[in-house]
């Protein structure tokens, strides 16, 4: 029976170590190739998952991130590029077909539609669709221009009308013909569209735009002066007028923007030097401000 005990004991013992044996050669393999997956071709683990970092991916999911970019406009892509993960996809050599989703990059669909009639260097073709797009945001910008001036060409007219009725002379038509001032005189060489200048910009007219929000509140706020103003045709036709001047403001700035973002993508997509050499510089955008919103 001890016999019996003792072998018994010995099997135990030889399945336990063999058991231990078989569990470190398995963590000893998971080990070599989460390594080696991490310092080498990603084409060498398997297929059905990916340990990157702390992150576990299914191929599924590669496959999934792959058609989201492929499938992605070019700003939406710019933004995936960004991310640690990914980037670390593309450092590890996860092959993304970029050629469909290239259509999307204004740099790319000029490319291609240049190659398709003049095959060859795209240095030139490049400079011409950076001018192309230069040339565009400088005449939505014109358009800017000319909606902000249609608004201070109205401002004397506003202030003449409420003086005529006004009983004493009210500060807020005084800060409305100082704002307007500022605001004519704020001015931006179309060739030099930077975040900076476009700030000073923008903070000349939305002073002007509090201006005449502040008086035309000081108006409503006198009974006997709003009424008599309510009265008057022109006065009514000049605050309907700078209204729907105040939604072509904004669209012309929406549009502005578009056009700067495309400018801004394809130089993004170009050499730094290159850039410099045509002599070319991000554009600046407008912001949301609480005039505004």
């Amino acid at each position: 029976m001890k016999k019996f005990i003792k072998k018994f004991i010995g099997i135990v013992v030889y399945f336990i170590e063999t058991v231990a044996i078989m569990i470190a050669i398995v963590v000893g393999f998971s080990l070599f190739f989460h390594v080696l997956f991490l310092n080498g071709d990603f084409s060498v683990f398997p297929k059905d998952h990916i340990t990157l970092s702390n992150t576990f991916l299914t191929q599924k999911d590669v496959s999934t991130l792959i058609d989201r970019y492929n499938n992605a406009s070019f700003m939406e892509r710019n933004a995936m590029e960004q991310d640690p993960l990914f980037r670390k996809l593309q450092e590890k050599k996860v092959i993304i077909d970029n050629s469909e989703s290239n259509q999307n990059d204004p740099l790319s669909q000029f490319r291609n539609k240049q190659s398709e009639t003049s095959p060859g260097d795209n240095s030139d073709n490049d400079y011409q669709l950076l001018v192309t797009l230069d040339e565009s945001v400088k005449s939505q910008w014109a358009d800017v221009e000319n909606v902000y001036q249609r608004r201070s060409d109205l401002v004397p007219n506003l202030v003449a009308t409420v003086k005529g009725y006004a009983t004493h002379e009210d500060e807020a038509l005084t800060k409305v013909i100082e704002a307007r001032t500022k605001a004519i005189q704020t001015t931006i060489d179309p060739t030099k569209l930077t975040d900076d200048n476009i700030v000073a910009f923008q903070k000349a007219q939305d002073d002007l735009s509090i201006a005449i929000s502040r008086l035309m509140v000081n108006v409503e706020q006198d009974s006997n002066l709003y009424s008599n103003l309510k009265a008057n045709q022109n006065f009514l036709d000049l605050q309907s007028e700078l209204v729907n001047n105040e939604n072509r403001i904004v669209v012309a700035c929406y549009k502005f923007n578009e056009e700067a973002q495309a400018f801004n993508t394809a130089i993004h997509n170009y050499p730094a030097s290159e850039i410099t050499r045509f002599g070319f510089q991000q554009k600046g955008y407008f912001t949301a401000t609480e005039s505004k919103q």
